[in-house]
């Protein structure tokens, strides 16, 4: 069953599948949103969606806390570890930065990983972190190239 719901006569609101029903879990405000993660303790992540993805949002303890990457007007939050570490992709840079960010209920902490060769036509797309920070994802060609996207994996504690 999908996590996301677009309704026209009352406000978006995040659900989830628990056996077999859908619950509220919070309302997420934007014309339509979309979950892409969840951690242990049940706090998600997601993002609004338009035209463009402009705001991602936690919730945690049904409340729900919104960020924005610095310089971009689209990101999307795409995996929660347990420490409630969120990755993900902008576009702070183009075609596309990875990022990771903590502290997002305070003061987001923001960690941006750009793909190891200077090729700018390379965008970085992070999916998922666990509670080791070890990071996966893929590098995707610009659209105007016809390359396959390659997967990778490191470790956050070795990023400065």
């Amino acid at each position: 069953r999908s996590l996301s719901r677009n309704c026209k006569k009352c406000a978006p609101e995040l659900r989830s599948c628990q056996k077999g029903e859908l619950i509220t879990l919070a309302e997420v405000p934007g014309s339509s949103n979309s979950a892409h993660g969840i951690n242990d303790k049940g706090h998600i992540v997601g993002c609004y969606t338009g035209t463009f993805t402009k705001t991602c949002f936690l919730v945690k303890d049904k409340l729900v806390t919104n960020f924005t990457c610095p310089g971009a007007d689209f990101m999307e939050a795409s995996g929660i570890n347990n420490a409630d570490q969120i990755v993900g992709r902008c576009n702070a840079r183009l075609p596309y930065v990875g990022f990771l960010v903590s502290n997002v209920a305070v003061n987001p902490d923001f960690k941006f990983f750009i793909p190891p060769s200077n090729d700018k036509d390379i965008g970085m797309h992070i999916t998922g972190i666990n509670d080791h920070e070890d990071i996966v994802g893929y590098l995707q060609e610009s659209i105007e190239k016809t390359r396959f996207p390659r997967s990778f994996s490191f470790k956050a504690k070795l990023i400065n």
